[in-house]
């Protein structure tokens, strides 16, 4: 049974797709048979399996970043807007039928199912969270964050991105809405994207796990790090030539593995894996 670790945000850009990267580079290169996995994501264009399945740009990324093929599991609900609609793809394949964005919880069969598959064959599932975390008109039907995480019982690691301001209270906000079951999956917060000392967020860390109980686990710098972006102008072209350079991509993926391990603890990373044993 593969050990499993979410990070959500507490909202969208904060960061989630890279800092999923960048743990999956550091566990494979730690040694361990690594994946990731989106339940469902909403972007602007999709990369091409060699097997032909659509999913998102970031779990592309991260597969690479793992050392490993992107594979339709890994990103089992993807939802592309098309003009005035939306495209929804299950598994990499275009799906017609489902309209309304609500109807998506109907959908947590498949993405558990796509989810059990990976369970099997991987010793770590590093899972990313869709936009924030805490929006209470979704809660309901949520398959993409605590929804997911509820379902499989996976610990989560919250981010948070200074650059935006009030990292803080987005932070203890986003924890406070959740429910008592939601809050007891929470492992640690994690603050992204900070220019500057770290010793300039003052008590403000030492505050929030008062307030909380929950840890911070890392404060990563704003980085040079420069990986495929999800949203782009228009489709991927069919033979995912945006990827094309791979050394470049590797030196990246490199960098920002490297990066973490100066930033976050990875110890308590690694226990919190461990609590699955």
């Amino acid at each position: 049974m593969a050990k499993t670790l979410m990070i959500q945000g507490t909202t969208s850009n904060v960061g989630k797709t890279t800092l999923t990267a960048g743990l999956c580079r550091i566990l494979a290169q730690d040694g361990h048979r690594v994946t990731p996995f989106k339940p469902q994501n909403l972007a602007s264009a999709a990369y091409v399996t060699k097997s032909g399945d659509r999913i998102g740009i970031g779990q592309a990324v991260q597969a690479e970043a793992a050392g490993i093929k992107p594979d339709g599991r890994m990103n089992p609900v993807l939802v592309k807007p098309c003009g005035v609609g939306t495209e929804v793809c299950i598994r990499g394949k275009p799906v017609p039928g489902i309209k309304k964005y609500g109807e998506m919880v109907q959908l947590m069969p498949e993405v558990l199912s796509a989810f059990r598959s990976l369970e099997e064959e991987y010793d770590i599932i590093i899972i990313e969270g869709a936009g924030a975390a805490a929006e209470l008109n979704l809660m309901d039907r949520d398959i993409s964050n605590m929804g997911f995480a509820k379902e499989i019982q996976t610990p989560v690691v919250i981010v948070g991105d200074i650059e935006c301001g009030g990292v803080f209270a987005s932070l203890y906000g986003t924890f406070g809405l959740f429910d008592d079951a939601a809050k007891k999956l929470v492992r640690g917060f994690v603050i992204n994207r900070l220019c500057g000392d770290p010793k300039h967020l003052g008590a403000g860390p030492e505050r929030l796990t008062g307030l909380t109980g929950i840890p911070v686990l890392g404060v990563v710098p704003k980085l040079d790090v420069h990986l495929q972006e999800e949203d782009i102008p228009g489709p991927i072209p069919r033979d995912n030539s945006l990827f094309e350079d791979k050394a470049y991509r590797e030196h990246q993926l490199d960098l920002l593995a490297d990066a973490l391990h100066e930033s976050l603890d990875m110890d308590a990373v690694y226990r919190i894996l461990e609590e699955q044993s």
